[in-house]
């Protein structure tokens, strides 16, 4: 759906490049941190040193254990984000239908509602965020008494000196910082790790129709010719879904043709089949005698001109939609080509 292309591009794609940019670099400067000052720690007392990294493993099971939560509501939220702007991209586009039917309280409520899931969900990560903090920082702040009693232990035994004790306090201090620093934006690389699984989800998908043509001749005289062609929108070859059952028609080039029919007979269909937007399910289109199949997109989709009933105006200036699908026109063909449509 178009709404939740526009979430992903825009909202999952902002997460990802901002986790990814200052969250990932941050991550990989305490961890070398803490690796300088465990080094520093161990000069000065190994015992003590031994005491801390016992710690350690229950301060990163708590983010371990909360990472993969954090993970998959995110997810979820990016999904339940994705569905709002689907519904706000469809009322805004199919506006003239909503104010037909007036549903703009509907579409409101449905919007309302999709919003309400986010914030459900929104709570829940935010809950679950504080949660780990917390616990992150009751776990180090039990872990600086324990070692604070055990150095003043080895004081009083003589075993340490009270200057490396100091010392060793300070490193311990920065050591912790950098911890909990490492703790708290690593479930923040795990939600952009969780938005950029629909993101490459739709970067590996592959077109139902591959671009394998390779035919792009200089002259083309536009001989068309549908043979026995069977088309469903649905890909199902059962009689009751065809659109097109078992067509056949010829163009000649310079023929006026003229497709009649009732609504649903597939007038629109013969023309999207021959831009390649779908394949028929059986038959062929052959052009100047060629299938379509051989020719390349780009070049079939240049030689075809399209008018639609229904204008269709991109947000830019007059001059670039007019010249759309045709960047090299000159102006001169550009003030032709508006003068022929008015």
């Amino acid at each position: 759906p178009t709404g939740e292309l526009v979430s992903r591009i825009t909202t999952d794609t902002n997460d990802m490049s901002e986790a990814l940019s200052e969250k990932l670099s941050l991550v990989m400067w305490y961890t070398a941190r803490f690796g300088f000052l465990l080094y520093f720690m161990m000069s000065q007392s190994w015992k003590m040193t031994l005491l801390t990294c016992m710690g350690l493993p229950i301060i990163w099971v708590i983010p371990k254990l909360t990472g993969h939560f954090h993970q998959t509501i995110a997810v979820k939220v990016q999904e339940s984000l994705a569905k709002a702007n689907q519904v706000a991209t469809e009322t805004f586009s199919c506006m003239k239908t909503v104010r037909s039917f007036a549903n703009e309280d509907g579409e409101t409520e449905k919007y309302r509602k999709r919003m309400e899931d986010t914030y459900s969900l929104n709570k829940k990560e935010a809950v679950a965020y504080a949660a780990s903090t917390w616990a992150n920082s009751m776990t180090t702040l039990a872990l600086k008494v324990c070692i604070l009693y055990y150095g003043g232990t080895l004081v009083t035994q003589g075993t340490v000196s009270s200057g490396d004790l100091v010392s060793f306090v300070l490193y311990e201090l920065q050591f912790a910082s950098a911890v909990e620093a490492v703790m708290r934006y690593y479930p923040e690389v795990k939600k952009a790790i969780g938005a950029s699984e629909k993101i490459f989800e739709y970067l590996d998908r592959k077109p139902q129709i591959p671009p394998s043509g390779s035919l792009a001749p200089e002259n083309l005289s536009g001989h068309i010719r549908f043979k026995n062609v069977r088309f469903s929108y649905s890909g199902k070859t059962e009689e009751n879904s065809l659109v097109l059952k078992d067509v056949s028609l010829e163009v000649k080039p310079g023929q006026i043709t003229a497709l009649v029919g009732l609504n649903r007979s597939g007038k629109t269909t013969c023309v999207k089949l021959l831009e390649r937007f779908y394949q028929p399910q059986a038959g062929e289109i052959l052009l100047d005698g060629e299938p379509l199949l051989k020719y390349k997109d780009q070049f079939l989709r240049q030689k075809i001109a399209v008018v639609s009933q229904d204008c269709v105006l991109f947000a830019r200036s007059v001059r670039e939609n007019i010249k759309y699908g045709c960047q090299d026109a000159s102006d001169e063909e550009m003030y032709q080509a508006a003068d022929q449509a008015s």
